[in-house]
């Protein structure tokens, strides 16, 4: 440990795509790992109410149902109360309270809330996280990346695409605020008539736009909650990160999208052509109007 000298901020500024809001660490709660996002753009912590289930000596302190919002103030979260949990940062175990929320995309979201009662400093270059404990500080190092949950990007609303045009189409993802890759679902990719050129999505209020674009002589559904893929802090560039997609998200979102998308083609595994070489796939497009500082790629 070592003496406390800074507060709250990021000693790096982030490189583009940004990563500050992509900060993963596997923390000690009630003696169980769980697998948890620092999210700076969220103003309150939050425990998965199943995540809860698996732990046991924590203590509610309030059992009211109610509704709040995070600090972009659009998204409402729904809260069965909230817990008080300990958690083993280092060598201290410090008390903190958790909103018990029911979908979450990760077991614990810690948000400003927490970082400010402990005076967090993210060092974002170094992943590195250190907490303000008892007069002084204690750091640990954050997940490798290669170990990060992957992040679904999801349609908000069902959309109808007319032919040969291309729309952007509001999604929605569970993270409040990044910059990130994108990584197309293999049933996105194999859809005969829908197609995305984007290659980078910007989240605010976790929100985006994707381009979508229909090639078709008639119109295409898109229904509500369809996942068009998953966000990403570095690009897709080995055949063991697609196995990696295969094993945390893809089974569930590509059964979800065959339900929703009859028309949808899947397969047990992402399209052996995106494995030969994925650079033969790509080529830059121009920006589609309303995209200005943004880059496509195309997927052949």
């Amino acid at each position: 440990m070592e003496p406390v000298t800074d507060g709250p901020v990021s000693t790096t500024s982030p490189s583009y795509p940004s990563k500050p809001f992509l900060l993963y660490a596997k923390l000690i709660v009630n003696n169980v790992p769980l697998q948890t996002l620092i999210d700076t753009g969220a103003s309150a912590t939050c425990i998965s109410f199943n995540t809860l289930q698996r732990i046991s000596n924590f203590r509610y302190i309030d059992t009211t149902v109610s509704s709040f919002v995070l600090a972009d103030g659009v998204i409402p979260l729904q809260s069965n109360g909230s817990v008080e949990l300990s958690m083993q940062f280092g060598n201290e175990l410090i008390k903190f309270h958790a909103f018990v929320i029911k979908k979450r995309c990760v077991d614990l979201i810690i948000g400003m809330d927490f970082l400010i009662v402990f005076n967090a400093n993210i060092d974002v270059k170094s992943q590195n996280l250190s907490l303000e404990t008892f007069g002084h500080r204690t750091s640990i190092r954050l997940d490798d990346q290669s170990r990060r949950p992957l992040l679904p990007l999801h349609a908000r609303h069902a959309t109808i695409v007319p032919p040969h045009s291309t729309m952007a189409i509001l999604a929605s993802t569970p993270i409040s605020s990044l910059s990130a890759y994108f990584m197309p679902t293999s049933s996105f990719i194999e859809h005969p008539n829908l197609s995305s050129t984007q290659k980078i999505v910007t989240v605010q209020h976790h929100h985006s736009r994707l381009l979508v674009t229909n090639s078709s002589d008639a119109p295409e559904h898109i229904p509500e909650f369809f996942c068009f893929g998953y966000l990403l802090s570095n690009p897709v560039g080995s055949q063991n990160f697609f196995n990696q997609i295969a094993l945390l998200c893809r089974r569930y979102n590509e059964k979800k999208n065959q339900q929703n998308f009859n028309r949808t083609v899947t397969y047990s595994q992402l399209p052996q052509r995106l494995f030969n070489d994925l650079k033969c796939f790509y080529r830059s497009t121009p920006s589609i109007r309303g995209a200005t500082g943004t880059y496509f790629f195309g997927i052949y």
